[in-house]
C-alpha cells in the first residue's frame, strides 16, 4: 500500500507534517461582515491579524468549508503521484459539511483510489494527533483496515473540553443550541463545552470563573487517567488566551506532572466558533490502550 493523507485546514498541521510529500491539505475560508477574507491557516502573522479584528468587529464572522475543487485537485495530485489508497481526515461533521464533501468525492473517485474517510469527531492538534498516528502506522506496514479502526476509536474516545468567553459565536454560528447559549448568557456563568462522542458540541458544566473552569478541564484529565492505564497524550489550544493557556499549563504540571504533548493557537475557522478567549484541552489516548 502507497498511501496518502488529505486533511482541512482546522487540523492545524506543524510545518513538519505539513510539508511531508503524502500530506495533502483543503483549505476553509472565513469571511467577515466588511467583506474581509480569511484563508484557514496556522502561519503566526495571520493569526495575529485575524485575532485582532476577530476581537473588534461586533459581528460573526461566516465560515465556509473547502471547495469541492480543492477536493478534486488533491486527488488528482495524489493519483498522478502513484498513491493507491488515502485517508481523508475532516472535523466533525457536526461542525461543517466538509465531511459530506469528502465523502462525496471519495465516491467518485473509487474507480481510480481507494478511500477512507474519517469523521474526527473533533478538530485542532486531536485531529493532528490521528494524522501522526496514522503516519507511524503506516510507516510501521499496518493494512489500511488496521487503521481505520484505530482512527474510528480514537474518533469516540479523544474529548475535547473547551471554555469560551462569549457563546453567542457557537450559538449565532449555528453550532450550539439557543438554549445553551441563553442559560450562560443569564446566569452570568463561565461555561465548559464538550465535543461529544458523535461530533455534536454541548455545555457540559457551569462554573463562576476562569480559575474554576480551568480545575474541572484538569478533573477530566484525572478521569482519563483512570480510564486509559496505558497513557494519554494531552494537547492545548487557545484563540487569543495566553493569560488562560498559562494558568491551564500550570494547572496541568502541578497536578500530574504532564505537559501537553501540543499546543498552540486554534485556527481562524475554529476560533470563529469559539470566539477571542476560547481555551480547549483534547485528552488523546495512547493508542497502547486500543484492542480490536
Amino acid at each position: 500500500m502507497k498511501a496518502a493523507i488529505i486533511t482541512d485546514s482546522s487540523a492545524t498541521l506543524s510545518k513538519d507534517i505539513a510539508s511531508l510529500p503524502n500530506v495533502y491539505q483543503v483549505y476553509l475560508t472565513i469571511r467577515f461582515s466588511d467583506g474581509e477574507e480569511f484563508i484557514d491557516s496556522s502561519d503566526a502573522d495571520q493569526l495575529k491579524a485575524y485575532y485582532q479584528k476577530l476581537a473588534a468587529d461586533p459581528g460573526i464572522p461566516k465560515t465556509a468549508q473547502p471547495t469541492i475543487q480543492q477536493y478534486y485537485d488533491a486527488y488528482d495530485a495524489i493519483i498522478d503521484a502513484g498513491y493507491d489508497t488515502v485517508f481523508v481526515f475532516t472535523l466533525s461533521g457536526q461542525l461543517s459539511g466538509t465531511n459530506q464533501t469528502a465523502n462525496v468525492v471519495a465516491r467518485e473517485m473509487s474507480d481510480r483510489i481507494e478511500s477512507h474517510v474519517i469523521d474526527t469527531h473533533s478538530t485542532s492538534f486531536v485531529m493532528e494527533c490521528m494524522i501522526k498516528d496514522t503516519l507511524a502506522s503506516l510507516e510501521a506496514g499496518e493494512d489500511a483496515e488496521a487503521i481505520v479502526k484505530k482512527m474510528e476509536w480514537l474518533s469516540v474516545n479523544s474529548p475535547i473540553y473547551f471554555i469560551v468567553d462569549n457563546l453567542d459565536y457557537l450559538r449565532k454560528s449555528g453550532r450550539l443550541t439557543g438554549v445553551a447559549a441563553f442559560v450562560g448568557k443569564t446566569l452570568s456563568i463561565m461555561p465548559i463545552l464538550k465535543f461529544l462522542s458523535d461530533g455534536r458540541v454541548d455545555v457540559i458544566e457551569k462554573v463562576r470563573t476562569s480559575k474554576k473552569a480551568i480545575r474541572h478541564l484538569a478533573d477530566h484529565v484525572e478521569e482519563a487517567l483512570a480510564n486509559y492505564p496505558e497513557g494519554i497524550r494531552l494537547i492545548a489550544a487557545h484563540g487569543e488566551a495566553l493569560d488562560k493557556m498559562e494558568m491551564l499549563l500550570k494547572e496541568l504540571e502541578t497536578r500530574f506532572g504532564q505537559d501537553p504533548v501540543r499546543t498552540g493557537y486554534v485556527t481562524p475557522v475554529v476560533g470563529a466558533y469559539g470566539g477571542p478567549g476560547c481555551l480547549g484541552l483534547g485528552i488523546i489516548p495512547s493508542l497502547n490502550n486500543f484492542s480490536d
